[in-house]
């Protein structure tokens, strides 16, 4: 089988998924996230995606994830570097919400959780 360049771990935890990239996000992997990404969303659980091992995205990759039509509040987790240039140069922070670390994100996920409740 071959190597796709892209590592994809989906973790379920108490508030939310957290769907996890390492490698490479462009036109040829982009449907797998697309697919993973509505797998995680199937609850309706809020789906936090950890870019902090990716070390590309292109266009397709971005459009990805910015488009959130699978219902479920996503929340981006990218620490400073190069796809975090990429993103700020979309300006992807006015659409998702975006932490430099996953505890952040899971904070301000359990946060949101409490309120509701």
């Amino acid at each position: 089988m071959e190597d796709s360049g892209l590592d994809i771990t989906v973790r379920s935890l108490v508030d939310c998924e957290v769907v996890s990239l390492g490698g490479e996000l462009d036109c040829q992997t982009s449907p797998e996230l697309a697919a993973a990404l509505a797998g995680a969303a199937d609850g309706g659980r809020p789906v936090i995606v950890d870019l902090t091992e990716l070390q590309f995205i292109d266009s397709s990759g971005l459009h990805v994830l910015m488009s959130g039509g699978d219902g479920a509040r996503r929340i981006l987790v990218c620490p400073p570097g190069n796809v975090a240039r990429v993103l700020e140069i979309v300006r992807a922070d006015k659409a998702l919400a975006i932490f430099t670390e996953l505890d952040a994100a899971l904070d301000n996920v359990t946060g949101d959780a409490r309120r509701s409740a």
